[in-house]
């Protein structure tokens, strides 16, 4: 391969290397900016918790969306209910304490008795009793009569809780056993039983806050009115204490002493300003006048005439024109902007500036030379065999400038004489290739 071709070769990779660049760098700022423009939403209110007793550990959720690919993300948390549900109490199974009845004729009992796995709680169903007894029967008894069981009287109803759902809490009441069945005597009722609570109202206070302080007089002369006043913080209901009427407490105020006007020493005299005939000089209120009092005298006094004194003046200036064009037309350069006075300075005033302004301007424009028309093609760089070059100039007509370019050579590929007709070149050896121009060679 000659140098002509491996040149070629490289120039050839190091083009294909920078596109492969540009485009993984395209690639990569293209999602930069899809990861710039993705958003997510704010936050959903909190579901509601997914259990309704107190006791029962929940949990809540809420959502938002994101604008990246149309996902949805979500958040949990526990939770517990606002209100205690009723639990409910639950017993073991009968343990029977022994074997033998109660009698040896007749109907009898077995005592047995059960504990308590769980207690009632918020209103729940309380525990039934837990001991009893099993009838056991046996021959009958010639003598003693039956005997029935008998309760006492049902006691009162447990009292409702205050400020609990009716639909969540029982009232309970209960009667003893005071005599067992004997001798096939009727068995004993039932010694408990409930009933849902009615709605219940519960009794609150009124309650009022601390007095406030008096306000202000309601006149600032003669006679006048000052109050204080309190609030309800909470009302009464179902039967608690009734607020008080008395919201607002009123006593008399006495403003009826006059007050004269009092007021300060006169300042210095101040300096005259630019145009001003008369100096001046102040004095300030300390008291102001009340009830009758005597009135405030003059707070100013212009009564020192000043002397007559040029007032300094600045010059004025023009609009600023519009900047000149660049200078250079390749490389640096500057750019000139004119203003003129209008009206001088005078009596001490300042003309603050110039006349010329100038910023710094650059052009670079890649300007390519200009070249006359293409020559001949030369003779092939070799006699015998196919990887030959030929080469062809063209002269400078105008020189490149700002970096353009120049291209003066061009070459391509040419064959010598078949390998068959030359027979004596391949003992001779290849001719040598024409020295190239170190200036831009273009292939064609």
């Amino acid at each position: 391969m000659s140098r002509g071709q491996q040149l070629l070769r490289i120039f050839a990779l190091l083009v294909l290397l920078g596109c492969l660049l540009v485009q993984k760098s395209d690639g990569f700022w293209r999602r930069r900016r899809r990861r710039r423009s993705c958003s997510t939403g704010t936050w959903t209110p909190w579901t509601a918790c997914s259990v309704t007793c107190r006791h029962v550990a929940g949990t809540k959720s809420r959502q938002r969306t994101s604008t990246c690919a149309g996902t949805v993300l979500n958040q949990k948390t526990k939770c517990n209910a606002p209100i205690s549900c009723p639990i409910d109490c639950v017993v073991n199974a009968w343990v029977t304490f022994g074997a033998k009845c109660s009698t040896t004729c007749g109907q009898g009992y077995k005592l047995r008795r059960r504990t308590v796995r769980k207690p009632a709680l918020y209103g729940g169903t309380a525990c039934p009793k837990l001991f009893g007894g099993v009838l056991c029967s046996l021959k009958d008894c010639p003598g003693p009569p039956k005997v029935d069981c008998a309760v006492s009287p049902w006691s009162s109803w447990s009292a409702c809780p205050c400020g609990v759902p009716a639909r969540a809490t029982r009232q309970t009441r209960s009667r003893t056993i005071t005599t067992y069945p004997a001798h096939g005597g009727q068995d004993c009722p039932n010694t408990v039983e409930y009933r849902a609570c009615p709605p219940k109202c519960c009794k609150q206070d009124c309650i009022v806050s601390a007095w406030s302080a008096y306000g202000p007089c309601t006149t600032s002369c003669g006679l006048g009115i000052k109050t204080r006043t309190r609030s309800i913080v909470r009302a009464a209901r179902c039967g608690g204490r009734a607020c008080p009427t008395l919201l607002s407490k009123r006593k008399k105020c006495d403003r009826v002493k006059p007050r004269n006007c009092q007021v300060n020493s006169w300042t210095p005299w101040l300096p005259c300003k630019c145009g001003s005939k008369n100096q001046q000089r102040l004095r300030y209120i300390h008291v102001q006048p009340q009830c009758g009092g005597r009135p405030c005298p003059s707070l100013t006094d212009l009564r020192k005439p000043c002397p007559l004194t040029c007032c300094p003046q600045d010059c004025t200036w023009s609009h600023w024109s519009a900047f000149s064009a660049c200078t250079a037309s390749c490389g640096y350069g500057i750019r000139v902007r004119y203003r003129k006075v209008l009206t001088e300075e005078s009596c001490g005033g300042a003309c603050n500036g110039g006349l010329v302004d100038h910023k710094i301007c650059r052009h670079f424009p890649a300007i390519n030379c200009l070249a006359g028309p293409w020559g001949t093609w030369g003779k092939c760089s070799i006699v015998c065999g196919k990887a030959g070059t030929q080469v062809r100039r063209r002269s400078i007509v105008r020189p490149a400038s700002c970096r353009g370019t120049c291209r003066l050579l061009q070459s391509k590929p040419c064959s010598g004489l078949p390998d068959a007709a030359c027979g004596y070149n391949k003992v001779r050896g290849p001719l040598k290739k024409p020295r190239e121009s170190k200036r831009f060679v273009e292939k064609v």
